[in-house]
């Protein structure tokens, strides 16, 4: 059987056999193995070898750019389950000046502000002036969304659907 996953093994390009084969191979490893495969016949192969996980890279962008088409608002789409995800997108001018208590997002629409993304100026060693991102994490409920802040959310893809833009 081995031999027959090593023939398997080297006619996937694209495995890295060394590292697969090592970690295969150490019985006392307390995580598995990660691999990238190009093609459905190598999916298949990789996982009936026992990799724990198998990423298509192809799958992975076609995913990304499907998210992007269909809900263009969407800055960042981070799949984190089936249909729940941690997205970035730019704050609704309906809710500049607002805090996050008087939005009550996790009532209303069913999602979280894990953080709040900020422009702030700062001042370069020349002096001229540049925008920097901060990062606002865990805001509290008293925090205020500004014009143009990127927020951070969780929540299921069709509530995040429904946010006002």
């Amino acid at each position: 059987m081995c031999d027959k996953a090593s023939a398997l093994l080297r006619a996937c390009r694209g495995l890295r056999w060394g590292a697969a084969r090592e970690q295969q191979q150490d019985s006392h490893a307390s995580r598995g193995w990660t691999s990238a495969a190009r093609s459905e016949m190598q999916t298949r192969i990789l996982t009936r070898i026992g990799a724990d996980a198998v990423i298509t890279p192809e799958d992975e962008a076609a995913d990304r750019w499907s998210h992007r088409l269909l809900a263009p608002f969407i800055i960042d789409h981070v799949e984190l389950g089936k249909g729940y995800a941690l997205v970035q997108l730019p704050a609704p001018n309906a809710w500049a000046g607002k805090t996050l208590a008087d939005l009550d997002l996790r009532h209303k629409h069913n999602v979280t502000v894990v953080a709040i993304k900020r422009r702030s100026p700062a001042m370069t060693e020349s002096g001229a002036e540049v925008f920097e991102d901060r990062i606002v994490d865990l805001p509290q409920p008293t925090s205020q969304v500004n014009e143009d802040d990127v927020l951070i959310l969780a929540g299921f893809d069709r509530d995040v659907e429904k946010l006002p833009r």
